[in-house]
């Protein structure tokens, strides 16, 4: 059947749930049309069934929460969340490739591996803390590749102006470069697996001769005496 109100005055239907038991509104298998104004749900709004609930398909059709944040509808089918903050508790998934930047160019990008185990794990840190990025995993022993594009150079701290620690620096068991000379220092042994060891000075016909803790190029002149 079909209940018509005509215009003029608002109407409000109101049903009692004194007894305890829920009001219930069903709606067949027709489409149910709001045409204008606002339709309101002082509680909880269920769609079950396998019918979706569908929001304005034109332009706009944005949803509004009563504290403000809106999720944009656009025409092009993206969703804008205007909230600054958004909570996720369980697992992303992204069924793209990218996340982009404001202007919609590319920012990061991710690639899948249909079996992975291993992955990347990025960690803030505390006051005086240490941020880290590590490969975490199922596996024990997991590499990790830093790779630049093409013929460019791999910058480490290229605009800081702290020292470069490599297996945890000179002070431990690795070497470090120190950021005001470009100096190397290494707390085990240097070994040089080439031929050659290429010094910025002329050191034509000079020998290395040990000088306390240094090596230095030496002239030598006259004999020298093998003892």
């Amino acid at each position: 059947g079909t209940t018509t109100f005509g215009a003029g005055a608002g109407i409000t239907w109101t049903f009692d749930a004194s007894a305890g038991t829920d009001t219930t509104i069903a709606f067949g298998d027709n489409t149910q049309t709001y045409t204008t104004g606002t339709t309101t749900f002082t509680g909880d709004l269920v769609v079950q069934g396998t019918t979706g609930l569908t929001f304005n398909t034109g332009a706009g059709g944005d949803i509004t929460f009563a504290n403000g944040e809106k999720i944009d509808n656009d025409t092009d089918g993206t969703v804008a969340i205007t909230a600054p903050i958004t909570s996720v508790s369980g697992d992303l998934k992204l069924t793209g490739a990218d996340i982009l930047d404001t202007n919609g160019n590319e920012f990061l990008r991710f690639t899948a591996a249909a079996s992975a185990v291993d992955e990347v794990t990025i960690a803030n840190a505390a006051a005086n803390g240490v941020v880290t990025i590590a490969a975490t995993g199922d596996d024990v022993d997991i590499a990790l590749s830093i790779d630049s594009k093409g013929a460019d150079a791999l910058n480490l701290n290229g605009t800081a102006t702290g020292d470069v620690n490599i297996a945890g620096g000179s002070g431990g068991t690795g070497c470090t470069i120190a950021n005001a000379t470009g100096n190397l220092t290494c707390s085990g042994d240097v070994t040089i697996t080439g031929d050659d060891l290429y010094m910025g000075t002329n050191t034509a016909g000079m020998l290395l001769i040990a000088d306390g803790t240094n090596f230095n190029p030496t002239a030598m002149s006259g004999d020298i005496t093998i003892g």
